[in-house]
């Protein structure tokens, strides 16, 4: 096995509740392995190889391994794609400080030992298409889906051709019509998934951007939506994952969540009433709202 090392925050970092506080981690290519803590990615490499990553801590550092041996280039494509689905180089300094000095100290309790950092994917456009497959179903269907996205357009994993990558933007675009239909089975949200990839493939869409956008806020949130297939909630979870909690997620979840914990189960309370339960954590309010359901 070659490893990478990989520096960890300087603020309290908690490995396993990175990879589980977020759901993130069921679905492929990611495997999760409770039993030795360690993570395992099918990863489509630009040079076209797929590579098996394993991540696990080893004390104040994180590892990176994999049993192919990779070039500079590629330890650092890898390492960077880690860093990015940890979200190793953004600071949470501020959350910590305000959760650490609010009046109600619940929140403090569930995150000081280094929890919220909710997991992502190495691309902006993986993310997409994993939250496209989450609305309007359950949750059980959105694994099955990003199975199939997998399986159906990924390149397999040479040592073990059961498992593959997620696909890239070209696989994605040069996937017919009766395949998505036939094969990768995602119902109306076929044409969204279709189309992100071939905008991106035909350079009309520059969507990793965002990463590195100023955009905050309504700005973010507003160009989030331009997106087939992405609405007000899916918009405002994929600005999460980008690091801008500004937005809540309202769903059903949301919802439920906040009528019982709040509301004694009122079904009549409207959204913008239960939207303000979490305005005084400012732009912190959504990851709030996350680590509120564990209170």
């Amino acid at each position: 096995m070659h490893t990478h090392p990989i520096s960890l925050p300087t603020e309290p970092f908690d490995f396993a509740a990175t990879v589980t506080d977020h759901g993130w981690y069921l679905l492929a290519p990611w495997r999760w392995r409770p039993q030795d803590q360690i993570l395992e990615r099918v990863e489509l490499l630009p040079s076209g190889r797929v590579v098996l990553l394993l991540i696990w801590q080893d004390g104040d550092q994180l590892r990176l391994g994999c049993a192919d041996q990779l070039t500079s280039a590629e330890w650092n494509h890898t390492s960077t794609a880690v860093k990015r689905s940890l979200r190793i180089d953004q600071d949470f300094a501020p959350f910590y400080a305000m959760a650490q000095q609010a009046k109600d100290q619940s929140l403090w309790q569930v995150i000081k030992h280094g929890r919220g950092r909710l997991m992502r994917t190495p691309t902006l456009f993986e993310d997409t298409i994993k939250m496209i497959c989450t609305t309007n179903i359950t949750w059980s269907q959105t694994e099955q889906m990003s199975q199939r996205i997998c399986t159906e357009l990924g390149s397999p994993l040479p040592a073990d051709p059961t498992r593959h990558a997620f696909p890239s933007p070209a696989q994605v675009a040069q996937a017919s019509d009766q395949t998505f239909a036939d094969k990768v089975r995602l119902g109306y949200r076929n044409a969204s998934v279709q189309h992100l990839g071939q905008s991106i493939e035909s350079n009309i869409l520059n969507l990793e951007q965002l990463n590195h956008s100023n955009l905050k806020g309504e700005g973010l949130r507003k160009e989030l939506q331009k997106l087939k297939g992405v609405g007000p909630y899916a918009a405002a979870s994929l600005a999460g994952l980008l690091g801008d909690y500004n937005y809540l997620p309202v769903d059903s979840a949301y919802r439920e969540h906040v009528r019982n914990k709040y509301f004694e189960g009122d079904k009549t309370v409207p959204d913008a009433t239960m939207m303000e339960i979490y305005d005084h954590w400012g732009e912190w309010k959504q990851l709030t709202y996350w680590f509120d359901r564990d209170r």
